[in-house]
């Protein structure tokens, strides 16, 4: 079954730094490319309440439908230009809120891969790449890979990551190991290396909420979460992948992760929205933002099923 990865873009330069990224991938996956746009319609009142309409001296309809052809011709002349004697690249437009519309068609297409930058902004004066990428996270269970565009500045040269090694953070529950599959599929290829890391707490060493005395120590800890990394690890090498496994000692989860991707070369941070581990503990999920804030790598989300 032929594969599918989708670029949604909001009309700015700042959006569209994903898409070098995502032809790149879309090569490698034999995978087809839609590039989608999202036209979100305005409330009247805040249209009303935009000074530079010009109150009372608009036509609220025909503003509306010029908006609507201006993101259609947009997003139909990228697809075009993108499209080669090789490879054809389909131009999708939808309409209403952008995570709800965007996962319905992602579902619907059965779509691979999401690919976005992380937030940016549109010449159509409309913002939606940022909380949106935020509901769509939280929302979609496509594999989404969310870049950080390269600077501020919508004319910065693209920085394209390399994706020679693919950090996953466990957390030694269910949840979290829903990552795996999308970072396995991009690690082959990409033929990138795959590095497993547990990063363990003081939660990781106590007897519980009753009886919170130290019950291991910390050397029995690591030495625990590194065992199940590699009965892990073993499983993925016998597939044929390089593996490495990796754990360290940390109180902030995000903060060991980011020092994780520094310390093993990682390009890419693969990691599930939310998952618990050990007492309970919420380890993903806020976790997840601030890597994404803080990392400075793209970032591969999945969100584990129910």
């Amino acid at each position: 079954m032929a594969k599918l990865v989708l670029v949604p873009l909001d009309g700015s330069a700042f959006s569209e730094q994903a898409i070098p990224v995502a032809l790149r991938l879309a090569e490698k996956l034999e995978a087809e490319v839609q590039i989608v746009h999202v036209h979100v319609p305005r409330n009247p009142e805040v249209l009303l309440s935009d000074a530079q309409l010009g109150i009372g001296t608009v036509d609220l309809g025909a503003w509306d439908k010029e908006r609507r052809e201006q993101s259609r011709e947009y997003v139909e002349e990228k697809a075009a230009s993108l499209s080669t004697e090789h490879a054809e690249v389909r131009a999708v437009w939808l309409e209403g809120r952008f995570a709800l519309a965007l996962d319905a068609h992602a579902i619907g297409s059965g779509a691979d891969l999401i690919v976005m930058t992380s937030h940016g902004h549109t010449g159509f004066n409309r913002f939606w790449l940022g909380s949106a990428a935020d509901e769509l996270i939280r929302t979609t269970r496509v594999p989404t890979l969310l870049m950080h565009p390269s600077s501020e500045d919508d004319e910065a040269p693209v920085v394209e990551p390399s994706f020679h090694n693919i950090l996953i953070p466990l957390d030694g529950s269910t949840e979290s190991t829903s990552a795996i599959a999308p970072a396995v599929m991009l690690a082959r290829a990409t033929g990138a290396r795959i590095t497993l890391f547990h990063a363990v707490s003081s939660d990781d060493l106590i007897g519980g909420p009753i009886l919170p005395v130290l019950i291991r120590s910390i050397d029995d800890a690591l030495d625990g979460a590194r065992e199940h990394l590699e009965r892990r690890a073993e499983k993925l090498r016998a597939s044929g992948l390089e593996v490495d496994v990796a754990v360290a000692h940390g109180q902030l989860p995000a903060r060991a992760i980011k020092e994780a991707a520094d310390d093993h070369g990682a390009d890419l941070v693969a990691m599930s929205t939310h998952g618990y581990g050990g007492v309970r503990r919420l380890i993903l999920g806020s976790v997840t933002d601030k890597v994404l804030r803080n990392c400075g790598r793209p970032l591969l989300i999945q969100h584990p099923d129910d």
